[in-house]
């Protein structure tokens, strides 16, 4: 087995994330709560994969109810209530924003959250969110960070300084308090950063955009198909990959898969180079969560390198550590990112040219990375990154070269697994 402990507890996480729930996956649930159950592994899982609500909405129903401990009950009740909490703060920050915008003559396209929540999920408090994410145009990006320093945000930089977020990422983050709770914004110029496999075309996004009523007020969103594709880039940007991408993607095609056109996704995904991440994140959806995709569809996407990511999507949903105080926590696993980064990439120059970035790392990038402690680049600095750099490529060949490889019609072994 892929997972020699907690298998009841992993197969109730993906029972409860089938929100088109069926008589025999409730069946299986009751069977499963009746077991002896670590329930800190199932909260701490749940919560590193932002599926604490569908937790609480699914066990708070009258048949499960009885059965789960009055502590776990009120521990995912105090978690739901500040998980609408911050929602509700959120959607009149929204308001605010929008209002914003419009008076200065600001394009704005909400992206991700508020948007999947109202307009993809059936019941919006099912998916939780904890930011917003609004996609400008690159040339009034000056104009917006002075609006928000108005306004009560500060601009987040973190180890990076800014030049190194202009120049490399493909957003910046702001962040305010509320009272006693925080909001932050994340503020776009694009939806992949630049140093990313996947070369996207951001006129595209604009072009195919459509507006939307939400919160009381009119927001653009991205088209179906645009939206389907950056859920899917999460496979590749997101240092750990969670269980909430699978159900997002899931209730998109479930609501929405009838108006989507999957040709001139697949056709875009193949002009992007994504059509690795699309595959995989197509694939691992229907894996998990049995998402109804047109005949065929999975099977359309002609991939160069057939890899999948098995362990490295199963290690970022259910691996966790323990600290001495047997508190659970989950561990950065930079080779485990790295590799993927590697696998989803569609063309080999692409994969040589992120292996050389670790390798030969320019001054710029260097200088960001120290930060105002090291304002200097030494040779020291360049021995150290080049013999790093070194030892990064021998790790992440050899994880490359240790992925399972499938073909179309065959899922990932552990993955088959985590549903039986």
């Amino acid at each position: 087995m892929r997972f020699p402990s907690f298998e009841k507890e992993k197969q109730l996480i993906v029972n409860i994330v089938h929100l088109q729930r069926t008589e025999l996956q409730n069946h299986q649930l009751l069977s499963l709560l009746h077991e002896e159950l670590d329930w800190r592994y199932i909260l701490s899982v749940t919560e590193w994969n932002h599926v604490m609500n569908p937790l609480y909405l699914t066990l708070t129903q009258s048949l499960f109810s009885s059965i789960i401990p009055p502590a776990i009950q009120t521990k995912l009740h105090q978690r739901f209530s500040s998980s609408l909490s911050q929602t509700m703060l959120l959607s009149e920050e929204l308001k605010n924003l929008v209002t914003l915008f419009a008076g200065n003559k600001i394009a704005m396209i909400l992206l991700k959250g508020p948007i999947i929540a109202q307009l993809v999920y059936i019941q919006p408090a099912l998916r939780e969110y904890a930011d917003l994410d609004i996609l400008i145009r690159f040339e009034q990006l000056a104009l917006v960070k002075e609006l928000l320093q108005n306004n009560g945000y500060q601009l987040y930089e973190g180890i990076y300084l800014e030049p190194f977020y202009l120049k490399y990422h493909h957003h910046l983050i702001f962040f305010k308090r509320k009272g006693n709770m925080p909001v932050a914004v994340e503020i776009h110029w694009h939806i992949i950063p630049s140093v990313a496999p996947i070369k996207l075309d951001v006129e595209s996004l604009w072009s195919s955009s459509v507006e939307v009523s939400l919160a009381d007020c009119l927001v653009r969103r991205l088209s179906w198909e645009n939206m389907l594709f950056q859920l899917s880039t999460s496979l590749i940007l997101d240092e750990h990959i969670s269980l909430r991408l699978f159900c997002d993607i899931t209730q998109l095609i479930h609501r929405y898969g009838s108006e989507l056109d999957w040709q001139a996704l697949i056709e875009s995904a193949r002009r992007a180079q994504g059509l690795n991440v699309l595959y995989n994140a197509l694939w691992y959806s229907r894996a998990y969560l049995n998402v109804a995709l047109p005949e065929q569809i999975l099977n359309t996407i002609q991939i160069n390198h057939q890899q999948c990511l098995g362990p490295h999507l199963e290690e970022s949903i259910f691996t966790l550590n323990r600290d001495a105080q047997g508190r659970w926590f989950r561990s950065k696993s930079y080779h485990a990112f790295w590799g993927r980064y590697l696998v989803l990439a569609d063309t080999w120059p692409t994969r040589f040219r992120y292996l050389r970035s670790l390798m030969f790392p320019n001054e710029y990038f260097l200088r960001s990375f120290y930060g105002v402690r090291h304002p200097s680049v030494t040779l020291f600095n360049r021995i150290f990154y080049v013999l790093k750099g070194l030892i990064n490529i021998v790790v992440l060949l050899i994880l490359l070269i240790r992925l399972p490889r499938r073909n179309s019609t065959t899922p990932a072994r552990g993955v088959e697994e985590s549903r039986s």
